[in-house]
């Protein structure tokens, strides 16, 4: 890259991110700040916000606040969390004026030493405004499934081996058997990469025949109806990136759905329309064709601008079926909605995209929450008074006396297990248990409901209790969680915890408190012994063979005898 490619980035950065710069932040942090450093740490924070909205696809409004460079940060430069990714941002920028070369070992060492404090919870070392966000990271770094990225984002072309080398074996040494931390570069050349892809290229107008078609024309302008496969595949063939540029992601490839979209295109055409939830499509003007006036059997429209915002995988399939087969593709309709942007408001093209794409998926729980079992709990609970919940819902989980929901009923009765691996599943994959096999050895005509609401009510009181210990503890107990709640239940033993008649209510008040001391303190001096080399806690309590050695060391310390696992579908993947 040469300087002019840098200096293109430079002005984009003055043009559109710099106003969302604060500056008078930066002069009271340095009261006699030359105009050289000043340039240097605005194009620096700009950069990093640049950065940010090409990873993330907010916008510099959303993003701005999750800025940290300044006075103490410790190294990091920007934190940002995305709740609907479940993904930790943690980076650093730096703004080098002559657009070649990386970044400084020292910088780096300053960085890795910011997300060793970070992953651990300490935040003595950070400034305020990384501090203001302490109790968003602290929940990021304890949820499930996190993927926390790892970003160094700088206006040179490339890393050296060693400064890359150290930040690679650093998050090898987090991860261990599990990839949950990952790195990101993001240098000049990615920066020009984006600055391109802003041209989509030419806008796309199609003809396109509409079966069973209906209207609306207020407030805006839309159509409606069915359309022949085999002309969207031909649309696709003959139009540009263009197409997908509204969408939040063009098509993906083969993945599991689509190759579903597809083995339905070509084994039952017939039913492609029944089976396919449809198509959105944008365009700043919709024509109709005199042809056929005054029906709705056939309609021709002519569209100016087409662009796709929904249902961008359905047509990728399409176009892929219709060159394997063209004559099943032919045989299959597909339902089409036509947005029109004529006298819309402002950003109403993008509210619609956002809509469109912010749909609800359906997990293994949805479907298990109709099995008989399930059903069967639920008039149970009713006929005692109370509620068990299985659907998900917009409510607000009310946990109390009154009230038990299907998924923590999941993971208390997997940490009822001798096996300890059903727990470790409930923490690695818990849709796992929801299958078959695991499934009906949780939940079957066995389970009496007052069995259900003991276990549920002690592994309440322990995710409550965790959450009040200090950093350090908090750190390996939550993600221990589910160890520690198995341990418990371990320690009252099968012959009280699964008897009907025992008072859940009366332990929690006369010895749980105990208890809970006893193995959260223990847990945290066995893991502490054997993962010393500061091993990230998610991926540890994710493995099952570091659970099961977690749980022999401490019931060995204990004097108790080392159970031996059984035999059963978690023991591959040890």
């Amino acid at each position: 890259m040469s300087i002019l490619h840098l200096n293109r980035i430079k002005r984009l950065l003055e043009n559109q991110v710099q106003e969302h710069i604060d500056i008078s932040e930066i002069k009271k942090e340095k009261n006699n700040i030359s105009e050289e450093e000043m340039e240097n740490i605005v194009l620096s924070q700009s950069f990093m916000l640049f950065t940010l909205r090409n990873l993330t696809g907010e916008s510099y409004i959303d993003l701005r606040s999750f800025i940290t460079d300044g006075f103490q940060d410790n190294g990091i430069d920007a934190v940002y969390y995305s709740t609907t990714k479940n993904e930790l941002y943690i980076c650093q920028s730096k703004w080098i004026k002559k657009g070649t070369g990386g970044v400084d070992k020292g910088d780096i060492l300053k960085f890795l030493k910011g997300i060793i404090d970070l992953l651990h919870l300490n935040f003595t070392d950070f400034n305020e405004k990384l501090k203001k966000h302490s109790s968003t990271i602290e929940n990021a770094i304890l949820t499930a499934n996190i993927k926390i990225k790892i970003v160094i984002a700088y206006s040179g072309n490339s890393l050296s081996k060693e400064n890359k080398k150290l930040i690679t074996d650093k998050i090898d040494e987090f991860n261990d058997t599990e990839e949950i931390i990952f790195f990101q570069e993001y240098n000049i050349k990615n920066a020009y990469t984006n600055l391109k892809d802003s041209v989509d290229g030419e806008p796309i107008n199609a003809d396109i025949d509409l079966a069973d078609w209906g209207h609306t024309n207020e407030p805006y302008k839309s159509f409606y109806g069915t359309i022949n496969c085999g002309q969207i595949a031909e649309l696709l063939e003959s139009s540009n990136r263009r197409i997908y540029s509204k969408n939040i992601r063009s098509f993906i490839g083969l993945t599991g759905i689509n190759n579903e979209i597809v083995d339905t295109l070509i084994k039952e055409p017939e039913n492609f329309f029944y089976l396919n939830n449809g198509i959105v499509l944008l365009c700043k003007e919709i024509r109709k064709s005199p042809y056929n006036s005054g029906k709705r059997e056939l309609g021709k429209f002519h569209l100016t601008d087409l662009t796709v915002v929904n249902g961008a995988q359905t047509v990728g399939a399409i176009n892929y079926s219709f060159k394997k087969q063209p004559e099943k593709v032919n045989a299959a309709k597909v339902f089409v909605k036509i947005i029109s942007l004529e006298n819309t408001p402002k950003n109403f093209d993008k509210n619609i995209t956002i809509a469109s794409n912010t749909q609800n998926k359906i997990e293994k729980r949805d479907f298990v929450s109709l099995d008989n079992q399930q059903k069967r709990l639920i008039n149970e609970f009713f006929l005692s008074g109370l509620k068990y919940h299985t659907k998900r819902d917009d409510k607000k989980l009310i946990k109390n006396y009154e009230n038990y929901y299907f998924e923590e009923a999941t993971i208390s009765l997997a940490c009822s297990k001798d096996d300890i691996d059903f727990s470790t599943y409930a923490k690695r994959e818990i849709g796992k248990l929801w299958e078959d096999q695991s499934y009906n050895q949780l939940f079957n005509d066995g389970l009496n409901i007052q069995i259900l609401i003991n276990l549920v009510n002690i592994f309440r009181e322990t995710d409550i209790l965790v959450k009040q210990l200090q950093a350090s503890e908090r750190l390996i107990c939550s993600h221990g969680l589910y160890l520690l709640t198995h341990l418990i239940y371990s320690n009252i033993g099968k012959d009280k915890i699964l008897n009907p008649k025992f008072d859940s209510r009366k332990y929690l008040k006369d010895e749980f408190k105990k208890d809970f001391k006893t193995y959260s303190v223990r847990l945290v001096q066995i893991y502490q012994a054997e993962f010393p080399n500061n091993k990230f806690p998610l991926s540890i309590f994710k493995n099952f063979r570091y659970c099961r050695s977690l749980k022999d060391s401490i019931l060995f310390r204990e004097g108790k005898p080392r159970i031996g696992q059984t035999l059963n579908l978690f023991d591959e993947l040890g």
